[in-house]
């Protein structure tokens, strides 16, 4: 697992979930969960590179995934 990046060419620059829970995968594989679909809060979600949520707002979106300015 990669984090998503649109500089990158292998295969994590296209969203396909987000990760529920930090992982730290340098050690060796690791168990987690990754939502398929939902809404989630733009400020929480983490990016690789200068990505941020609206470089990956439309194609999320055609994924079920939607970034949402959510207030506490």
């Amino acid at each position: 697992m990669a984090i998503l990046n649109s500089a990158n060419t292998d295969g994590s620059q296209a969203i396909y979930g987000i990760l529920g829970v930090n992982v730290d995968t340098t050690g060796g594989d690791v168990t987690g969960f990754a939502y398929l679909t939902g809404e989630f809060n733009q400020a929480n979600v983490i990016f690789g590179g200068s990505d941020t949520y609206l470089t990956h707002k439309d194609t999320a979106r055609t994924k079920g995934l939607f970034f949402k300015p959510i207030q506490p």
